[in-house]
């Protein structure tokens, strides 16, 4: 008789269990797509699905879908004007914006805040401000 009970309990226990563990994920889905809708070029992937179904937070930036760190520097430097708009949008403020290897992006991605671009031109002896 205790043996069964002890096995209804951990049956009950289980089905808690489960309950809990698509709770966390369907929050996670939800905090996850809540952030992404914030930005227009990248997504970040906020939690990596484990082998045995744990959920483990990460914070990785994706630019169309490739690792921040992987995409070319034309994407990286776009990826970063969109977290800058949207945290100067949530902040309310602008601020300028330096942009080295200028050179490297043939279109930028709109801003609002002033734009400084670095570039490297090899026949320039000089430094020169347009």
């Amino acid at each position: 008789n205790r043996e069964k009970e002890l096995s209804q309990i951990i049956v009950s226990l289980e089905k808690e269990q489960f309950v809990i563990e698509r709770f966390k994920k369907v929050k996670t889905e939800s905090l996850e797509k809540s952030v992404n809708e914030m930005f227009e070029y990248v997504t970040f992937k906020l939690f990596e699905e484990q082998v045995n179904g744990g959920l483990n937070p990460t914070c990785i930036t994706l630019v169309n879908g490739v690792p921040f760190g992987s995409a070319n520097t034309a994407g990286r430097i776009n990826a970063g004007l969109d977290i800058i708009n949207t945290l100067c949008k949530v902040n309310e403020i602008n601020a300028p914006i330096f942009i080295d290897n200028r050179e490297s992006v043939t279109q930028l991605i709109p801003t609002e805040s002033q734009i400084i671009s670095l570039i490297v031109d090899p026949n320039q002896e000089t430094l020169k401000f347009n």
